[in-house]
């Protein structure tokens, strides 16, 4: 404690930073300054869990807590957190009453519900990756009509082909397990690369998620499994028409 001052100074530090200084060891009990040089010694009473003040990105959270009476620093705010059980913007009065009733000169501002902070700490990302989602999805139809055009124009020129196979005796279902081998291969190599593509720009993409690893192994297999299933509806459906067609008229066909 300071001179003149019988209160033993305190605080309360965030998990990351017991870490950071004592690792391997009980912060309680250990002493830590806060404010500079000059600042009092404080005994380490209590580890809290990590909290993001900055926001939801951040990635530090080094925090120490002092009680109210031992505030140091002047011309800083104070943060009054209250937890409810109903609608918390229905107690913005009661708890406004409650804080006049102890200090009615006592400013109070930025009143707001835990949501309300949230959404003004991710609203600038939010926005960000609407508009990424937005230009995704566009991307993504864009490539859903290119592979089907391409592959279902691919095969429907090959529509004498399968005239000349069938009228040497190949069977429909082994004309489409031909075509359907041809156009997984092709899927294939087109899947391989844009995975490819896809982890080499996931470290630009992980700085807009929270909590989310850029890598995600669910997104990759639904992307695949999207771009697979294209794939086979644009070979399946031009070649069971072409197979359906006689093979002299397939044969005349150009």
């Amino acid at each position: 404690a300071e001179a003149g001052d019988s209160t033993l100074r305190v605080a309360i530090v965030s998990s990351a930073l017991a870490r950071r200084i004592w690792a391997g060891e009980d912060a309680i009990g250990k002493y830590i300054r806060l404010g500079g040089p000059d600042g009092p010694w404080r005994e380490v009473v209590g580890i809290a869990g990590d909290i993001r003040h900055t926001g939801l990105d951040a990635t530090e959270t080094l925090q120490a807590y002092v009680p109210e009476r031992q505030w140091q620093w002047a011309g800083t705010v104070m943060a009054l957190v209250v937890r409810t059980t109903g609608d918390p913007a229905a107690m913005a009065g009661v708890v406004r009453d409650a804080v006049r009733s102890v200090d009615p000169l006592q400013p109070i501002a930025k009143v707001a519900t835990m949501d309300q902070v949230v959404a003004r700490s991710t609203a600038q990302r939010r926005l960000g990756l609407l508009l990424f989602a937005a230009f995704s999805s566009i991307a993504l139809v864009l490539a859903f009509v290119g592979i089907y055009g391409v592959l279902a124009g691919s095969v429907a020129e090959r529509t004498r082909e399968f005239g000349l196979r069938s009228a040497m005796g190949a069977t429909p279902g082994a004309i489409i397990r031909l075509v359907l081998g041809q156009a997984g291969r092709l899927a294939g190599i087109g899947i391989v690369i844009g995975i490819a593509g896809a982890l080499a720009v996931s470290s630009y993409v992980g700085a807009l998620l929270y909590g989310i690893e850029p890598t995600d192994p669910v997104t990759a297999v639904v992307a695949v499994a999207a771009i697979a299933g294209i794939a086979l509806a644009a070979c399946l459906i031009p070649a069971r028409r072409a197979v359906r067609v006689d093979p002299m008229v397939a044969l005349r066909a150009e």
